[in-house]
């Protein structure tokens, strides 16, 4: 148990931050779905998906191959961290000329024409800022420094939080005025990160490490890549296919239900080092396994809760983006999908290295997730490209499952999980989209119905989490 209490308390401070930032971006939403129209909702949605896009080009994986790999380099850290620093600075400059000598090319081919070019700009800094600040927190969580961690994510939600009602909200800059307060918050956070960590790192290039670390990093820089080139796919094929008012709608849905990614990133923050830190234990398999057993029992009620109020989510945040329901539906069973996946699926193969069966992975899950999105966009919107992503999330848990079981020799208990998920996926459909209910029972009545279910939920749950402390202290 102290491993897991380990990691359970390493995940709520990192899970901490997460939790806090996005409690001010719910604070934000309700303001920005008021002042700025669907459109403009759409553009700032794109331009984020296509950051997100290039910071996860960009780095070539290696921050990535810094979280495995810093347990073995202790004696000559900064080799490392120096090494990652020198090319994050060189694929900077590289990026911001390329970004700048393309831009009449990008901005109307990508984005239509719909923005301008200080707009255009801004997200061009803030790609590198944002990469760099990774970088820094990245080295926090590998010295397992919380404290730091948790202090710099404060900071830096507290600036863009503020920053962003001041510019968007009393200065009605609109659009642009978000991305100004983001610029802002990363130069401001570059500076601190840097300053945590500077005992830490220097400006070198050792072509020895660099190579040990890209052959790790190639293929789960292919896996980001290819998820980031999906969702930005997905927001090109509605803009192209749909309108930019439905991108808006889609951009809420895909908003509310990346809640749920809070639950899985606090506890991959503090799993995945520690993890990977046991790799030489005997015991690591029926740790992981206990864990996932655990893991599902403790997430159970949370998710059942937020797809039980799904719909009082949209209304009260986002009150004229009510088509969005079902789009929640599809992503969010994606997310935990995905979630559970980097979580426990696929860890032997990033014990192992044998990174490359993701890779292969995710080719076929982009595949299949852009060919059924453009086959059903035309009859269904954005409801097809949103049923197209679920189906690639399917396609990429089960590959790398039956890899992980063949390759590492793992097997978990499932019967549990799929039975999970079969009343949350009833539980949202019956409470959100269900008309007979919704349309028969009187909302207090209907309110006081789902609290009680979610009772029910988390009364089972403590009693199985029970069970499994009196199970593991058997043990």
């Amino acid at each position: 148990m102290s491993i897991l209490k380990k990691v359970l308390g390493e995940s709520a401070v990192y899970g901490l931050s997460s939790y806090i930032g996005v409690f001010a971006s719910i604070f934000l939403t309700p303001i920005y779905t008021r002042i700025l129209s669907k459109g403009d909702y759409g553009i700032m949605d794109i331009f984020l998906t296509w950051n997100n896009l290039f910071m996860t080009i960009l780095p070539f994986g290696l921050i990535g191959g810094l979280l495995r790999f810093y347990p073995d380099y202790k004696t000559e850290i900064k080799s490392l961290t120096g090494t990652i620093l020198a090319f994050l600075l060189m694929i900077s400059v590289v990026y911001f000329l390329s970004m700048f000598s393309l831009q009449g090319i990008i901005i109307s081919s990508v984005f239509n024409n719909e923005i301008n070019f200080e707009l255009y700009l801004i997200n061009i800094f803030i790609v590198i800022g944002s990469m760099l600040f990774s970088f820094s927190m990245s080295i926090l969580r590998c010295e397992f420094k919380k404290n730091i961690f948790l202090l710099l994510s404060l900071i830096n939600i507290f600036l863009i939080v503020s920053l962003g009602f001041i510019f968007v909200y009393y200065d009605r800059m609109g659009v642009i005025g978000f991305f100004r307060a983001s610029l802002i918050t990363v130069g401001i956070m570059n500076i601190l990160g840097f300053l945590a960590v500077r005992k830490k790192i220097t400006v070198t290039l050792n072509l020895t490490i660099f190579k040990y670390l890209f052959k790790y990093s190639i293929h789960i820089l292919g896996v980001t890549i290819l998820f980031q080139t999906v969702t930005f796919f997905d927001r090109k094929i509605i803009l192209n296919y749909c309108s930019i008012d439905e991108l808006g709608i889609y951009a809420i849905g895909a908003k509310i239900s990346s809640l749920l990614n809070l639950i899985f990133s606090a506890l991959l923050l503090g799993w995945f080092p520690r993890a990977m830190s046991m790799k030489d234990n005997p015991k690591l398999k029926k740790i992981i396994q206990s864990f996932h057993d655990f893991a599902w029992i403790l997430l159970f009620p949370f998710i059942f809760a937020f797809f039980t109020f799904n719909n009082e989510l949209i209304q009260v945040f986002a009150p004229a983006y009510n088509k969005a329901l079902l789009v929640v539906f599809f992503l969010s069973i994606s997310i935990i999908f995905m979630g559970f996946n980097n979580l426990f699926y696929n860890t032997g193969l990033h014990i192992l290295s044998k990174t490359k069966y993701i890779t292969y992975a995710s080719f076929v899950s982009l595949g299949a997730n852009v060919l059924f999105s453009l086959l059903l966009v035309s009859n269904y919107g954005i409801y097809g490209v949103a049923f197209g992503t679920f189906l690639g999330s399917v396609i990429w848990l089960v590959i790398q499952y039956i890899y992980n079981r063949k390759l590492f020799n793992i097997h978990f208990r499932l019967i549990k999980p799929i039975f999970y998920f079969i009343i949350l996926s009833c539980a949202f459909l019956v409470f959100n989209l269900s008309e007979f209910v919704i349309d028969s029972i009187e909302y207090s009545r209907l309110i006081l119905l789902k609290i009680t279910c979610c009772v029910v939920i988390l009364t089972y749950s403590y009693f199985e989490i029970r069970k499994y402390q009196r199970k593991t202290q058997l043990n």
